[in-house]
């Protein structure tokens, strides 16, 4: 298996530890190499059936030799056939995908009565039944794929027998085995990717070949058909008894199934899934251990000393990789380091070591030492450090005082490496803090890439700078709310859901020195009500606006914040689901949560939110007073500041505590709202400004051509007609028509200049605004608007198209006490695209991040979807828009910011962009001059095809290029020709500019979210599949009058932008 590329060491180190110098090509921990091989053998009484060391209800304690530590899984292990998976352990899993969703939160145990005075705790039978088939699903699959490929490896003990479908007597034990299971699980994470992995190289895949022309493995293809064949079997035996035929039970593995073990951290071999690593002696050989190249090409941690047998090695080796030598710079620094001061003796008790000469009496002089070791690094390097204090040296090595070298150098190791030591401790504690939270906490708990903490958890060192960041943002959302936003959030604080929202815990975690972190975690569902009524008035916090709850024990919320709501509403008053205003969960399971990130820390300084002055604009656009700041719901007063003691709760059975039915699932609702005023539209979007004075109207006689006519107009707007014009006049209607039947049918300019801005005899024409200086354009199809400034904000605002360009221009002279922030909040939450601009240094070579979309999800020839793939694939949309990069997902308007509005906020998408583009330099990128660029957050294709749900899918046809003899040897099951269907419209059909499609107009129209609405629901009702690419181009052309209206409005936008604003290259 040879390495397709040399070493990139830039990725690696090099550090001593006990005085051996530790080498890794690809990872930057410090760790501990493994004096052993590894082992699980103090788990092997977990393997018994009779389960004798786990607590039975009568027993109230835990044997802590069946404990499973994470923390203890984190160092490379040496290779060994029965446990050398143990390097492919991940040190981050991540539970969001489907095959792993019920590990994603964790379990609470409930307490049920046994008898008059007894009381047991066990997990509820839905969640273990989850949990059961979530570890039925991997245990089959291992044992297939080791048994087909001949992997060596003794699989880890199966969670359930660890006990997490089991009573206990105690709810700490309970937890105690929910938490330990849940670490059984990792493990089998880790050794299902051990097993993938090896089932690729040529000696295990040589059992069960792949198909060249298929993009997935064998087995992929072999499991499904295997059970296929079982269950047809099973129906084919029943039907020989004479009884009617029984329906075999749904398959363990599914194709949406293995679609989310291909984007789950199993199936991830890249530097992004860290894993424990292997400790690898590459001068020894080894019958059954993988190469170096399997575990480097895998993103395997490799670790290995690097002394005098490996300098021999590599020298009388010639098949060696010469790259696994480190590098001459890394050896020198860390040297430097160690040696530190012109400290003699420690240099010679190294070199004692590095050569292996411990014993003064029989070793070599330094000068013999150099002469068979003359080409080492190490020993010229040393030597030329200490060149000016040779005869010392000398003198050092010949008499090295009977010291204790091991001890000698193990102390100095200790005192370089404590930073790094430090950090990696910390790593161990917070991952270890949070599994040991996941049997405390119910709520979600994840931990994905190398991010060290638990996802869909906010950790600060101060809750005071959060607070005042929420404040600023909910009064910058009332300034800029509509008037439907403002209904459903009347609505919500009228009614305030306890269910259909989203909960957020604080917790304060106390370090050991002494410092403080405040977690912000995301509760469960299911225990969302429960815990409510835990809280004081005091302590609840209710944001309307994004239908999100904080509950605070450990600190008292900022006083204005708590003078709101003083009733509890949905309580007191009996209130039921199906009144709740809150927005529908997004899958039907009561304990699915959907990971939606809040915002991050700012860039910017902090401020006082009291400082800001109101904005004049917001009661104008919104047409209503200001409303609080926030509202802080209040409970019963005989509610406590504690959890109550489980002697006094009430005893509960398991259906009593079990869940209310979750509501059918649908698309949600968020900040993403349609356009619904059909004149403000035609006015922004447009340029439509109304009847001048020398315009009359006629009389008001409706035809029947002429509401055909009206119809026409408002269809091609993307308005319903079935409420487009509740609230018009028929002398607006007429207005409206002359104005669309001039600018877009006919050519009359006399008449446009009465009626639209762009018209240069019109007096309310663009022409004369001002706020035209201040936009720069930096290139053809690229604006960026310098004004108006944010004292909060240092983004700039950029749009791409003429169009749109005007659209804000329009909006800034009608609000032009509007802020940058208040802009984009306006743009975005009406779904039109643009960019939040920051200025970073660049090179000429500084481009923008490119993904080219290749499918790894296929499905076979006549497959039809079912509503798990549709689940998956929002699994995988929550995971990529968890990303840093997540955010351009907002940015880019129409389908994109509406799939992406259900997972997203938009207020954390305007605190501007991400360290991905401004640390990395990954992103959107438009280049001013040698040495700077404006750059924003972007996606790449790849990305773009995940948000649209994309797979690749055989037609059953063969290729073109097949002919002759082929065709003969072949059978429509084999046939290679693929399309590309995907649940939603492909995103570059819906770019910036396209004039073929008639359902791009600026605006997220009515019709738009009456379609996406409904496209929801067939699919979640399992009456809608993915289209290819042509089915969508159909549906994107619309009908031909939008088409026409999209073409004069980019014909006339980019006329006047052409004599208004010519192309710079100016700085701002």
């Amino acid at each position: 298996m040879p390495l397709t590329s040399q070493i990139d060491w830039s990725k690696g180190t090099v550090f001593i530890h006990d005085g051996t110098l530790i080498c890794s090509p690809n990872s930057k921990r410090f760790v501990i190499l493994p004096c052993g091989p590894p082992s699980l053998k103090h788990l092997e009484a977990a393997k018994d059936e009779n389960k004798a060391h786990l607590p039975y209800p009568g027993s109230t304690h835990f044997d802590r030799k069946l404990d499973i530590d994470l923390a203890l899984y984190r160092q490379p292990v040496q290779w060994e056939d029965s446990y050398g998976w143990l390097a492919f352990v991940p040190l981050s899993p991540s539970f969001i995908s489907l095959p792993f969703k019920p590990l994603s939160w964790t379990p609470e145990p409930r307490r049920w009565r046994t008898g008059q005075t007894t009381y047991q705790w066990e997990v509820e039978s839905h969640e273990k039944g989850e949990w059961y088939r979530c570890e039925s699903q991997l245990v089959y699959l291992c044992e297939k794929l080791r048994l087909w490929y001949r992997i060596p490896g003794t699989p880890p003990p199966v969670p359930s027998r660890f006990g997490y479908d089991r009573p206990h007597r105690s709810k700490e034990i309970a937890e105690k085995m929910v938490e330990v299971s849940r670490n059984a699980f990792v493990l089998w994470m880790g050794f299902l990717s051990y097993l993938i992995a090896q089932s690729r190289r040529p000696e295990h895949a040589a059992h069960l070949r792949d198909d060249g022309k298929k993009p997935v493995p064998a087995w992929h293809t072999k499991i499904l058909e295997e059970q296929a064949a079982e269950a047809a079997a099973a129906v084919a035996a029943s039907a020989q008894t004479g009884w009617d035929p029984i329906t075999p039970p749904p398959p363990l593995i599914t194709e949406p199934w293995l679609d989310g073990l291909r984007q789950s951290v199993v199936w991830n071999f890249t530097p992004q899934t860290p894993r424990a690593g292997i400790a690898y002696d590459w001068t020894t050989s080894h019958r059954t251990r993988p190469p170096i190249e399997f575990f480097l090409d895998n993103a395997i941690a490799v670790y290995y000393p690097w002394g005098v047998v490996e300098e021999d090695t590599m020298k009388t080796h010639k098949l060696v990789r010469q790259d696994l030598r480190p590098p001459s710079e890394m050896l020198a620094t860390v040297l430097d380091e160690f040696l530190g001061s012109t400290d003699v003796p420690l240099a010679t008790l190294f070199m004692r070591k590095y050569y292996e000469q411990p014993d003064s009496t029989v070793s070599p002089s330094i000068k013999l030492l150099g002469q068979s070791h003359s080409q080492s690094f190490v020993f010229q390097h040393i030597m030329d450090r200490y060149h000016n204090e040779q005869t010392a040296f000398e003198r050092a090595w010949d008499n090295p005082d009977n010291l204790d070298i091991d001890d000698i150098l193990r102390q100095r190791s200790s005192q370089v490496n404590a930073k790094a030591r430090r950090m990696e401790e910390n790593w161990n504690d917070s991952f270890t803090e949070g599994h040991e939270m996941q049997g405390r906490i119910s709520g979600v708990v994840d931990v994905t890439g190398d991010v060290r903490g638990i996802q869909n958890t906010e950790s600060f060192t101060d809750w005071e700078p959060y607070w005042t960041r929420r404040l600023a943002q909910w009064r910058k959302a009332l300034e800029n709310e509509d008037p439907a936003a403002r209904r459903l959030r009347l609505a919500r604080e009228k009614q305030k859901p306890t269910r259909r929202t989203k909960m957020y815990q604080w917790k304060m975690v106390r370090h050991a020195n002494g410092t403080v972190t405040y977690l912000r975690q995301l509760v469960s569902p299911n225990m969302a009500a429960k815990l409510y009524h835990k809280y004081r008035p005091r302590q609840v916090v209710y944001n309307s606006i994004d239908n999100v709850w904080d509950l605070c024990r450990y600190f008292k919320p900022p006083i204005e914040l708590a003078q709101g709501g003083s009733d509890n509403s949905d309580l007191s008053s009996g209130s039921s689901d199906e009144s709740d205003p809150g927005p529908i969960p997004l899958v039907s399971k009561p304990n699915q949560v959907v990971n939606t990130p809040e915002p991050q820390e700012p860039r910017v300084q902090q401020f006082d939110p009291s400082s800001r002055p109101p904005t004049p604009a917001a009661e104008h656009f919104s047409g209503y007073p200001g409303s609080p700041d926030m509202q802080v719901d209040a409970v019963h007063s005989h509610v406590t500041d504690t959890v109550p003691p489980p002697d006094v709760e009430p005893a509960l059975t398991l259906l009593d505590a079990r869940p209310p039915p979750a509501p059918k699932p649908d698309a949600r609702t968020g900040w993403m709202v349609p356009a619904r005023n059909l004149v403000q539209s035609l006015r922004l979007g447009y340029g439509y400004t109304g009847p001048g004075s020398g315009f009359s109207v006629r009389a008001s006689t409706t035809t029947k051509d002429e509401r055909k006519e009206w119809l026409e107009i408002v269809e091609s707007l993307g308005f319903l007609s079935a409420n487009a014009d509740d609230h018009l006049e028929e002398a607006d209607k007429q207005t409206v028509q002359v104005f669309y039947q001039h600018y877009v049918v006919s050519d009359s300019e006399d008449m446009l200049a009465d009626l639209c801005d762009l018209h240069p005899n019109n007096k309310y024409g663009l022409h004369t605004f001002l706020g035209l200086r201040e936009v720069q354009r930096p290139h053809k199809s690229m604006f960026v608007f310098s004004e108006p400034r944010s004292q909060w904000s240092d983004w700039k605002l950029g749009v791409e198209t003429a169009e749109v360009a005007l659209y804000v221009c329009r909006l800034m002279q009608m609000y032009p006490t509007l802020d940058i922030d208040d802009i984009g909040y306006k743009l975005l939450s009406k779904g039109v695209p643009c960019r939040t601009f920051v200025k970073i240094p660049a090179s000429p070579r500084s481009k923008t991040v490119v993904d080219k979309f290749i499918p790894t999800s296929f499905r076979p020839a006549g497959y039809t979807f079912v509503v798990e793939d549709f689940l998956e694939y929002r699994h995988q949309c929550e995971t990529l828009l968890s990303m840093p990069q997540g955010r351009a997902a907002v940015l880019k308007g129409g389908i994109i910011s509406r799939i992406a509005s259900e997972y997203l906020g938009l207020l954390s998408t305007l605190e501007g962009p991400s360290p991905e583009i401004i640390t990395n330099k990954q992103g959107f990128m438009i280049l001013l001059g040698p040495n700077e660029c404006w750059a924003d957050d972007e996606l790449t294709e790849k990305e773009l095809a995940v948000l649209c749900g994309t797979y690749g899918m055989y037609t059953g046809k063969l290729t073109s290029q097949l002919a002759g003899s082929q065709l003969t040897h072949l059978y429509t099951a084999r046939a290679n020709q693929t399309t590309i269907v995907s649940w939603f419209p492909p995103a570059d059909l819906w770019a910036p500019g396209s004039l073929r499609n008639g359902r791009q107009l600026i605006e997220w129209t009515p019709d738009n979210e009456k379609w996406y609405q409904d496209r929801v629901r067939d699919i979640l009702a399992g009456q809608a599949q993915p289209h290819t690419k042509v089915q969508w181009r159909t549906w994107y052309r619309g009908i031909p009058q939008a088409r026409r209206l999209k073409e004069q409005s980019s014909h006339r936008s980019a006329d006047f932008v052409d004599r208004h604003l010519p192309i710079t290259q100016g700085k701002l």
